[in-house]
C-alpha cells in the first residue's frame, strides 16, 4: 500500500498528464475569521527556503484584525496547515506572493517566465468546491490588458480550459512540462489566468528573498 502511495504522489508531481489530485505544491487557502471559514482559494508553492505561495489577491485581500490566513497541504487540514503572511499584494493584476510559516517543507513548483501561446497544451491543479483536481486544457486565445471588462486588471490573460470551479482562485496554470506559468484569477464560459510572464515583479521579489 505504501508503494503504491508513493508511485501516486511520484505521477501528481512528474507526470501531470496521469494527474488526477493536484500535485503537492499546490494547496488551499482559507481565511478563517474567529474560527469560521470566510473565504477560500487555493495557492502554489514555489519556493521551499523561505517558503513562498503564490495565489490570487482577492482571496486574501479582505483580511481583518480578527481573520487569518491559513494554509494547507494534503489531505489531512488538521495536521497540514500552515499560517501564511502576506508578503505583497496588488489588487491591479491579482497576485498576492503568501510567506507560509510553520517549518513547510514541501519540493515547490518550478516558474516558468516564458509567455505561452494559442495552442499550447496546459494543466489547472486546485481545490476548488474542497476537493482536488488537475486537468488538461488548451490555450484558446490571448487577451491584451483591460480587454475583459468584468475583470478590468492592468496585465494581458490567457484564457484556457478546463473550466475552473468555486475555489480554484489562485490555484495554479502549468505547462506542458509542469512548470508554472500562471494563477487563475477567475472563471466564466472559460479560465482567465493572469501569466507570470507579464509579471516580473514576482521574479524580483523572490530573488531579494533569496538572498536574505
Amino acid at each position: 500500500m505504501k508503494i503504491l502511495q508513493t508511485l501516486l504522489i511520484w505521477l501528481a508531481t512528474c507526470c501531470p498528464l496521469w494527474a488526477t489530485e493536484p500535485t503537492p505544491a499546490v494547496g488551499r487557502v482559507w481565511i478563517v475569521d474567529q474560527g469560521n471559514i470566510s473565504a477560500m482559494g487555493s495557492c502554489v508553492l514555489v519556493s521551499r527556503s523561505p517558503a513562498i505561495a503564490l495565489t490570487a489577491a482577492h482571496v486574501v485581500d479582505n483580511l481583518d484584525e480578527h481573520s487569518m490566513i491559513s494554509v494547507h497541504f494534503g489531505e489531512q487540514t488538521s495536521v497540514a496547515a500552515y499560517k501564511a503572511t502576506i508578503v505583497e499584494s496588488r489588487a491591479e493584476v491579482d497576485l498576492a506572493v503568501l510567506a507560509v510559516g510553520g517549518g513547510l517543507d514541501l519540493p515547490p513548483r518550478p516558474i516558468t517566465w516564458e509567455p505561452v501561446a494559442k495552442g499550447y497544451r496546459v494543466w489547472q491543479s486546485g481545490w476548488g468546491h474542497r476537493s482536488p483536481r488537475s486537468r488538461w486544457g488548451k490555450v484558446i486565445e490571448l487577451k491584451p490588458a483591460g480587454a475583459v471588462k468584468e475583470y478590468p486588471l492592468v496585465t494581458p490573460l490567457v484564457v484556457c480550459t478546463p473550466l475552473a470551479r468555486l475555489g480554484d482562485s489562485g490555484c495554479g496554470a502549468f505547462d506542458q512540462h509542469g512548470r508554472l506559468f500562471g494563477i487563475v484569477t477567475a472563471t466564466r464560459e472559460h479560465t482567465f489566468v493572469v501569466p507570470l510572464s507579464e509579471n516580473q515583479w514576482i521574479k524580483k521579489h523572490l530573488e531579494k528573498r533569496h538572498e536574505r
